[in-house]
């Protein structure tokens, strides 16, 4: 109840004792929705720092020693105030007004909710500035009248008398911090149910250590909420690829199926005719069996294809052989965060994780498919056309080989040597680009062109769509489209 109307009127009464014959030394706003205000009083020799927040909810007023005005990103406001006194300080019963007068014009704080607050300086009755929403600049200010306090459910409960009520409001010579459950509350009186962190005679420091508490219960819930959406969400996608794994085992008996078909092809008498659309040939169990072919190709190249794809499952369920038990413990790993995420009590502690998460998503492992190809040498192949994009302009280096399947859509691939060598032996540059066309649109084909270049000579042309590259000094390979085996 920072900005309750009771609360004000403390805030207001001890701004008078405090801020009157202090002259505005400046005025400045380094925070969106914040106002500083800094008073110098030449007779006490004393400087008093005014931090105005009419941003939400922990829109306060406060005195504060520890304000430092930042070199940049700071802007100086109010003008019309500078060297000019502080003759007085008030507030609106019954409303969230704080008012500040000079000689000839009157500082308004206006600590409504939803957004609304503002900072105004009125003139003869006209707003002159404002610290935003500026547009009613030069029109005439609302007329801030008394009116009926309104206790609000926390000091209602307190009796059916609220005459009572607001006379102990008034007359409190102490203020609480109080807490309850996740709720920090600040108040003019004790609360039943609510546990007293704090009670001082100083309505700044009370207000102070308020806003800083729930400032820290608001970032604890975030980052608190943030980490479990993160494992969550992890968790469910390691829990679909394991899913996706284990039924791609069926991959398996589709190479055998396809490899069968093709040795029943090669096992024909007549190899080079084509036209046929189907064969129906006996299998080794004396079964009859009818083969579905290219009529553009001949038996023996429809066999090689058979053959092809056969080594297409063969790889893909090694592929997927090898990342299922790394799956498969990762996801326990994340079970295990879940448990241990919501006995954490600590700002400090979500925040590092927060940072350590942050680093593993932009590790390369993490954010790229990663390819281990001998020799130092490592493909790193993007996932999705943004992902394309950072890979080849943020992550690859100058002589890093890029590849790409032409003529067809895909993954960009970006080939390493950790060692330093930029001249890649054929064999690994081979191995990188039936990579590269594996994770390309021409997955299927027998056999596919990848181009490859330097990265230096990879740029992307002002405007152009996400993952869309221009080449230059590109060469062209053969390969058949493919993931390694070992």
């Amino acid at each position: 109840m920072i900005r309750h109307a009771l609360t004000l009127e403390h805030v207001a009464r001890a701004l008078n004792g405090i801020l009157v014959g202090g002259v505005v030394e400046s005025c400045w706003t380094q925070e969106k929705g914040t106002l500083d205000v800094r008073f110098v009083n030449e007779k006490y020799r004393t400087q008093h720092n005014l931090h105005i927040d009419v941003s939400g909810d922990l829109g306060s007023i406060q005195l504060r020693s520890d304000v430092v005005r930042a070199r940049k990103n700071s802007v100086d406001l109010f003008p019309e105030l500078t060297n000019h006194a502080c003759m007085g300080v008030r507030s609106v019963e019954g409303d969230r007004v704080v008012s500040l007068t000079f000689a000839d014009r009157t500082l308004h704080i206006l600590l409504y909710s939803g957004g609304k607050g503002n900072v105004v300086i009125e003139q003869n009755g006209h707003i002159t500035d404002a610290l935003h929403d500026k547009k009613h600049l030069f029109g005439t200010l609302p007329s801030f009248h008394q009116s009926e306090v309104i206790l609000g459910k926390y000091y209602a409960a307190l009796s059916t008398d609220s005459e009572h009520t607001i006379a102990r409001c008034r007359e409190s010579k102490a203020y609480f911090l109080l807490e309850k459950d996740e709720e920090v509350l600040f108040s003019l009186l004790p609360l039943e149910g609510w546990t007293i962190s704090l009670q001082t005679d100083d309505v700044f420091d009370a207000i102070r250590q308020t806003v800083s508490k729930r400032r820290h219960h608001v970032r604890f819930k975030s980052l608190m909420s943030n980490a479990e959406r993160e494992l969550l969400r992890e968790k469910n996608r390691h829990e679909k690829a394991i899913i996706n794994m284990q039924r791609d085992d069926v991959n398996v008996d589709h190479a055998a199926a396809h490899r069968l078909v093709a040795q029943l092809l090669i096992s024909q008498p007549s190899q080079n005719d084509a036209g046929a659309q189907s064969i129906t040939v006996t299998n080794w169990d004396g079964v009859e069996q009818t083969i579905t072919l290219d009529p553009k190709l001949t038996l023996n190249e429809n066999a090689q294809k058979y053959f092809d794809k056969a080594r297409r499952s063969e790889a893909a369920a090694a592929e997927r052989k090898e990342r299922l038990p790394k799956t498969q413990q990762r996801l326990a790993e994340v079970i295990k965060e879940l448990e241990q995420l919501h006995s954490i009590s600590d700002v400090r502690k979500l925040e590092t994780m927060a940072k350590e998460t942050t680093k593993e998503e932009n590790a390369p492992s993490t954010k790229y498919r990663e390819f281990e190809l001998g020799e130092g040498y490592v493909l790193y192949v993007g996932k999705n056309a943004a992902n394309n994009d950072e890979l080849t302009m943020k992550f690859a280096k100058q002589n890093d080989v890029w590849l790409h399947a032409r003529g067809s859509s895909g993954s960009h691939a970006v080939l390493r040597n950790l060692e330093g060598d930029t001249q890649p032996p054929k064999k690994i540059l081979e191995k990188a680009a039936e990579i590269a066309a594996y994770y390309s649109g021409s997955r299927n084909a027998s056999w596919t062109p990848v181009v490859y270049t330097l990265r230096k000579y990879v740029r992307k042309p002002k405007g152009a769509n996400v993952g869309a590259v221009v080449l230059e000094r590109e060469s062209v390979v053969m390969v058949k489209p493919g993931l390694p085996t070992a």
